[in-house]
């Protein structure tokens, strides 16, 4: 969709954030969450499905590995 190549777009993206393009939009992911979760009363599976997982055990999984702990524990420790 922007016409360059993923090593192109992964050089311009660490010049600026000093990360991949991944890491980038995981960092994104995860802030999105923890703000939808201290902000809102959705559930965490909508919340989950919010920003583009299909599965809550995904979402789950992912969480944790990027913030080292759940997002039932996340909510509960706020």
């Amino acid at each position: 969709m922007l016409s360059i190549s993923t090593k192109h777009l992964n050089g311009i993206v660490k010049e600026f954030t000093l990360n991949t393009a991944k890491q980038f939009i995981d960092n994104l992911v995860i802030l999105e969450t923890k703000r939808a979760i201290a902000s809102s009363n959705y559930s965490l599976k909508e919340i989950g499905y919010a920003v583009g997982f299909d599965e809550v055990t995904n979402f789950t999984k992912f969480f944790k590995k990027h913030t080292g702990t759940s997002p039932k524990q996340f909510k509960t420790d706020l």
